[in-house]
């Protein structure tokens, strides 16, 4: 071995497919009908969980990136 070694650890990756952001960025409110509960997930969406989901495909890019080029 010449030198240090980085090991990266990477789990439940999802890389969001051009079908599944065609679905839009309200498809797992979209069917709640009641607009209360509707709003909390929103909410809960925005600020606790990940915001934006199916935007985040360029970062598991970036990530890789120096390990492609290997």
């Amino acid at each position: 071995m010449n030198g240090p070694c980085t090991l990266a650890i990477l789990s439940d990756i999802h890389y969001a497919g051009a079908a599944e952001q065609a679905r839009g960025r309200d498809y797992e409110y979209r069917a709640i009908a009641n607009p209360a509960l509707r709003c909390l997930i929103k909410l809960f969406r925005h600020f606790v969980w990940l915001r934006g989901p199916l935007n985040r495909n360029h970062l598991l890019d970036r990530f890789l990136e120096p390990v492609m080029h290997f």
